[in-house]
């Protein structure tokens, strides 16, 4: 049976990925309660579309910015110091979110939550990948990110109900923010222990110092990171704020789609290994990438609440079959020494294209043109479809054999 197997197979991973797996969970959780709450605790304060926007975009603008160099430094001062230091910066940010109003200290607060974040998307997949065999690697993602979906949907459900259960401070979800980020700060307590990873000398290159030139293979995955970050700034940061405005929706309503938005998502991560074993990536990816594709451009029409949220649902379902697929398929097109590189690049380009389409999510919402975020969304699926097929599958495996 899948499951009992899928389930024999996690319990067999190393205790150091037990515990990265867990404290994982602990940072999904947060990120879920975040994710309702978060912009709509904004919109209460009395911020502006634009103000949020402004304030949603730093995580991806600092991404842009530091991903490189936070690759370097993990390669130079240890990928797992980097790890522990940044789940530390992510859940301080994380606590201090709620506690201020002017967005000066908001932006402040959202700055070292991003940071954190930086510094682990810089380093976690690659410390993943010191941790298990290549053979595993795959696996290993797609466990990542079932935990943290499920994790995530989890927090969704959390920050729908806590609100009206806890005091309401400045704004009915203050409280409930604040909760989340001290329940994040168990996260780098639990790290602390975890066992540093050996790092292999990173390969010379023509141009060397901190921005080297990356390999082929960095180059395609980074612009199909670019293309990535695109697809996912439009909708996702906002969808709480398109389900309240297009929809009328309130906080535990919101609460309970974008829960069952996570369990989509943990479902399409769980079911990934299955899938990828029985159709093989080579044949299921491209199809995987035309179907988000068409869910998108059916979001962008007009639809009642049941077949919008059905759709999302498909739709996240499947981002997540190809989307641990995709990281695993990139660490294995490079030698360990590049791993870091390959992660903070991907970053860099992922962070550009979020920028874009974050702003472009904004201008949506202050036109009220809610139904262009899920048509654009579309229009960039399209690009990845193209691109995948014509030039990412000459350099795409998962390092267990030759491409």
């Amino acid at each position: 049976m899948y499951v009992v197997e899928y389930w024999r197979r996690v319990r067999s991973l190393p205790p150091p990925m037990l515990r990265f797996l867990w404290t994982d969970g602990i940072y999904g959780l947060s990120v879920g309660i975040i994710g309702v709450l978060f912009n709509l605790h904004l919109s209460a304060l009395g911020y502006s579309s634009s103000a949020i926007a402004f304030v949603t975009s730093i995580s991806p603008f600092l991404t842009t910015v530091l991903s490189v160099a936070m690759g370097r430094l993990a390669d130079r001062y240890g990928r797992s110091r980097m790890l522990l230091l940044g789940t530390t910066l992510a859940a301080l940010g994380a606590l201090l979110q709620p506690l201020f109003q002017s967005i000066v200290l908001v932006s402040l607060a959202q700055v070292l939550f991003s940071l954190g974040a930086v510094m682990i998307g810089a380093t976690e997949f690659a410390i993943v990948a010191a941790y298990v065999k290549p053979e595993e690697r795959a696996f290993t993602i797609s466990v990542i990110f079932a935990n943290f979906m499920l994790m995530i949907g989890v927090g969704s459900v959390l920050g729908g109900v806590l609100p009206s259960l806890l005091p309401v401070m400045r704004t009915p979800y203050e409280s409930t923010l604040i909760l989340s980020g001290i329940i994040f700060l168990i996260a780098p307590l639990g790290r602390i222990t975890m066992t540093p990873v050996k790092q292999t000398a990173a390969a010379p290159r023509n141009t060397g110092g901190w921005f080297r030139r990356p390999s082929r293979a960095v180059m395609l995955y980074g612009l199909f990171a670019l293309l990535s970050g695109l697809s996912y700034g439009f909708t996702m940061p906002y969808l709480n704020l398109l389900l309240a405005r297009q929809f009328g929706l309130s906080a535990p309503v919101i609460g309970s789609v974008l829960a069952m938005n996570e369990a989509a998502l943990f479902l399409g991560s769980f079911l990934t290994p299955l899938i990828m074993d029985r159709t093989g990536a080579e044949k299921i990816l491209g199809p995987l990438l035309m179907i988000v594709c068409l869910a998108n451009a059916a979001l962008a029409t007009s639809l009642d609440l049941i077949a919008f949220a059905a759709l999302l649902l498909i739709r996240s379902a499947v981002n997540m079959v190809y989307a641990p697929t995709f990281d695993s398929r990139a660490l294995g097109s490079v030698p360990d020494a590049d791993r870091a590189t390959m992660q903070s690049f991907r970053a860099l380009m992922r962070g550009i294209g979020s920028i874009v389409s974050v702003w472009g999510g904004g201008l949506f919402l202050t036109w009220r043109a809610y139904r262009l975020t899920f048509a654009a969304t579309s229009a960039v699926m399209v690009l990845m479809f193209v691109f995948y097929h014509v030039w990412l599958r000459s350099v795409s495996h998962d390092g267990t054999k030759p491409a």
